[in-house]
């Protein structure tokens, strides 16, 4: 296994906080031979930014490969153009272990002149019960059915990807979902790049992938589809959480109810697809939103 831990200069006793250190690389190769790899997986010091002491660091403009070149980026704006500004791009990026499940997703970006191109990694590394789960996908895992085609990481060690085009075979892996293409428009050395979107992620073997209804009966969400507001019902229950994630598992909202009925403000986020979790002592129902 070829699974490695990362040491920050102290010692842990405790054998669980080393098991929230991680660290694998995916390669990626092209359909002419090119080839390119990321470091990626998950540890204690991890932010969202760039941490130096992870081997994290951005890469400059110049060096990137606008034939073919896979990054882990950090996107912090996608305008009506699909013009993106990524605040970061690496090669070097490691998830945040603490973070809830859905926030465990790193971002890839690949640029790709010559499709298909095929993405490879160790499956032996996934088989660890924290990571059982582990996925790759141009969805948000939980989301597939939206149009991506998750894979296991630790049932098979490659999948290929193709560039999108109507008129091929819908049960190939394209960058494309039912909602929106998964590309964004990047500027590289004042050249538009078509960018490919990918997720990975890190699950274990508890994490629920099943969205698509709401498990309790007895809580009611209206209006689906909304336009402005989405009115929440959770019969007699009160003090409760509202957590609402966008595609890229993006906490937008983050709310404590004391009331057993609420409504929640829906207007100044972007139409799309949303991940809704409510939140009790004793349970969690998840069901997925969609904004006008």
């Amino acid at each position: 296994m070829k699974t490695k831990l990362l040491i920050f200069g102290f010692v842990f006793l405790n054998i669980s906080v080393f098991s929230q250190e991680f660290s694998t690389k995916i390669y990626f190769k092209d359909a002419v031979g090119r080839v390119d790899s990321i470091t990626v997986g998950y540890a204690l010091l991890a932010t969202d930014s760039l941490n130096s002491a992870l081997g994290e660091k951005n890469i400059p403009l110049d060096q990137i490969d606008t034939t073919f070149f896979v990054c882990i980026s950090k996107i912090e704006q996608v305008g009506p153009d699909k013009f993106a500004k990524p605040v970061y791009r690496t090669k070097v990026k490691y998830a945040d272990f603490n973070k809830p499940d859905y926030n465990r997703v790193l971002h890839l970006d690949v640029i790709c002149k010559d499709f298909p191109f095929t993405i490879s990694w160790n499956k032996n590394d996934f088989r660890d019960i924290l990571r059982s789960k582990s996925c790759i996908s141009t969805s948000p895992p939980g989301w597939s059915d939206l149009g991506g085609k998750l894979e296991w990481l630790g049932q098979t060690d490659n999948m290929v990807f193709y560039d999108y085009n109507k008129t091929e075979n819908y049960s190939r892996n394209y960058l494309y979902g039912n909602y929106n293409e998964n590309y964004h428009m990047d500027t590289i050395i004042s050249k538009s790049i078509k960018t490919g979107d990918l997720l990975i992620a890190f699950f274990g073997h508890d994490f629920n992938v099943g969205v698509n209804d709401i498990i309790n009966s007895k809580i009611s969400i209206f209006p689906n589809p909304c336009k402005e507001y989405i009115n929440i019902d959770v019969s007699n229950k009160t003090n409760f959480t509202i957590k609402i994630y966008n595609l890229t598992g993006v906490l937008v909202r983050n709310e404590t109810i004391t009331a057993n009925t609420t409504k929640i403000d829906m207007s100044t986020l972007p139409s799309g697809i949303y991940l809704l979790k409510i939140g009790s002592i004793n349970e969690i129902t998840k069901i997925k939103i969609q904004k006008l």
